[in-house]
């Protein structure tokens, strides 16, 4: 918090030099000045104090920080992305705690969240303090859902954060956003079936498919990059909740890809075989179309033992999580092809003959 408190007063030199007329030249945030005077780390302060410095925090909000992260100057907006994640910390905040409720509350009605992303917009990858201005940004988005889940959807809704995650996610180098960026994405699609059907209408299933793409044939080459692949999909994962995208999964031959990866028996194995279980759960068409590719055969190698280890993960543990991945689709396969000749391809495989 020291170091903030100095860069903050930094930023008030820049910008008061930015407007002549002084109008706006008090810098001083209430929630700064009281943490500076009692020299205690917001962690450490008890409930009642807290509650006190956020409600004297609510009533400068929209002369203080919406003011700045619209501010011409964007060393002055990348200052306030610095605060507002500083504020919403997970250290700072509790998500049972009405503090942090009032908080997160002033700043959705001050609509903090269109100008977090306002300002995403603005933000270079290539100069370093404006990269880690879109980390702090993101952190204050996730920070705001962990205390109040309703903004995953509120933030899809009033602003273009989706298009721009979508837009990280394109890029085909790897780099901490990108990472972020993902886990961002997973987060908003978990548990909401509007951001699921609203990412769906963005082509957002023909983006994800290209991502994993990717690593068809290659392993992620640090374990950051790995956590990256298993985010996209869980990204993936959750976009197929919708009967309307999993068809757009079926028309994109999702199904086909899930399988090439399989065959190649790279680190996305296991990921690849959730995603089908997905795809196929109540939707009778992708469970022909695997069926009808011969994925039966290359599902089953898990059986055998012939699946790629993850050197991070235990043999043991692994192995069972992939044979409950693989029971799981089985039951879609039994639960999707009730007759005819598929059906008794899946017997055949089970039981090891016709019945």
């Amino acid at each position: 918090m020291d170091e903030f408190l100095g860069r903050n007063r930094n930023a008030k030199r820049k910008r008061d030099d930015v407007v002549p007329n002084g109008k706006a030249s008090d810098f001083d945030l209430s929630v700064l000045e009281a943490i500076e005077k009692s020299q205690t780390p917001p962690e450490a302060l008890d409930a009642r104090t807290l509650k006190k410095l956020v409600l004297a925090f609510e009533r400068r909000l929209k002369d203080n920080i919406a003011f700045r992260l619209n501010h011409d100057n964007t060393d002055i907006a990348i200052d306030v992305v610095q605060l507002l994640q500083d504020l919403t910390d997970e250290d700072v905040l509790d998500e049972n705690d009405e503090p942090a409720r009032v908080l997160v509350d002033a700043l959705v009605e001050n609509n903090v969240l269109e100008l977090l992303v306002q300002n995403l917009l603005r933000l270079s990858d290539s100069d370093p303090d404006e990269m880690a201005a879109v980390y702090s940004s993101l952190a204050t988005i996730e920070n705001l859902i962990e205390v109040k889940p309703a903004v995953a959807e509120l933030v899809c809704e009033k602003t273009k954060l989706l298009k721009w995650l979508m837009s990280k996610i394109k890029v085909k180098e790897f780099d901490g956003n990108k990472q972020y960026a993902s886990e961002i994405l997973a987060i908003l699609l978990q548990n909401s079936l509007a951001n699921q059907k609203r990412l769906g209408q963005m082509n957002g299933v023909d983006v994800l498919l290209q991502a994993v793409a990717m690593y068809k044939s290659k392993d992620p080459k640090s374990p950051d990059e790995a956590e990256m692949l298993e985010n996209l999909f869980n990204c993936l994962c959750g976009l197929l909740m919708p009967l309307e995208n999993r068809e757009k999964f079926l028309k994109a031959e999702g199904v086909e890809l899930m399988i090439i990866i399989m065959k190649q028996k790279k680190s996305a194995y296991g990921s690849a075989i959730r995603a089908l279980d997905f795809a196929m759960t109540n939707y009778p068409p992708a469970c022909e179309r695997f069926i009808d590719v011969l994925g039966l055969k290359t599902a089953f190698a898990a059986f055998m033992g012939k699946v790629p280890i993850n050197k991070n993960e235990k043999k043991e543990r692994y192995q069972e999580e992939l044979e409950e991945r693989i029971v799981s689709l089985i039951a879609s396969l039994f639960g999707g092809i009730l007759k005819g000749s598929r059906r008794e391809e899946i017997v055949e495989q089970v039981c090891g003959k016709r019945v």
